[in-house]
C-alpha cells in the first residue's frame, strides 16, 4: 500500500503512506523512499511512538542533528 494523504481543506499533500512488513523480533524495514527523504541510515536512532490510532516510527534526530521531541 502506498499514497499521499491530502489536506481537504487546502488540497495539500501532507505525507506520503507506505505498507511495511514487520519479520522477526518484530523488525520493520522501512522503505527506502521514506528512509532517504528523512536522513535514515542503517544504525540511525528512531522514536516508537505510542498514539490512539497506532505505533508513529519517527527519527531521533532532525536533519541538522537537533533532538526532536514528541508532538503529543
Amino acid at each position: 500500500m502506498s499514497g499521499i494523504l491530502h489536506n481537504q481543506a487546502f488540497g495539500q499533500s501532507i505525507s506520503t503512506v507506505q505498507s511495511a512488513r514487520v519479520g522477526k523480533r518484530g523488525a520493520i524495514v522501512v522503505p527506502a523512499k521514506l528512509r532517504n527523504s528523512f536522513g535514515i541510515e542503517e544504525g540511525s536512532i528512531v522514536i516508537a511512538e505510542e498514539k490512539e490510532d497506532g505505533v508513529l516510527i519517527r527519527p531521533a534526530y532532525g536533519r541538522a542533528g537537533q533532538a526532536v521531541h514528541s508532538r503529543a
